[in-house]
């Protein structure tokens, strides 16, 4: 298993992300970036009604994706800053998505969708930061 860097996790995670949901020609996955633009995501994801890739009747979907080189998908568990899910909070949910870098690019990935009430659960469930 190879030690990548944080900057690399972020940068093969995101590549990833963004060739598996190329595969949907609904979702526009242009707005995804890396190297830590914005305080809480990496972007956003559009997705249109008609695969035209239109910008009439679309559904904008803020995204965070998280690298990680260890990974259980029958126990996952991740750690969000409390910050952050106030902000995601605020922006009334996040897709979060971590995935698995691997070094044999055989990475695999996990998601959920943090909606509000998701998220108060964990802000009451909170221990510190």
């Amino acid at each position: 298993m190879a030690n990548f860097t944080t900057n690399q996790k972020e940068t093969i995670s995101i590549s990833y992300i963004r060739m598996q949901l190329a595969k949907c020609d609904k979702l526009d996955t242009s707005f995804l970036s890396s190297g830590d633009k914005e305080p809480s995501w990496d972007g956003d994801l559009y997705l249109h009604k008609t695969n035209k890739l239109k910008a009439d009747e679309v559904i904008r979907i803020p995204v965070q994706i998280k690298g990680t080189e260890k990974f259980d998908a029958k126990k996952m568990k991740f750690r969000v800053e409390k910050h952050h899910l106030i902000n995601y909070k605020k922006d009334n949910g996040v897709f979060f998505m971590v995935v698995q870098a691997n070094s044999d690019n055989s990475n695999d990935f996990y998601y959920c969708d943090l909606l509000s009430p998701d998220i108060d659960i964990l802000l009451k469930n909170n221990k510190g930061n």
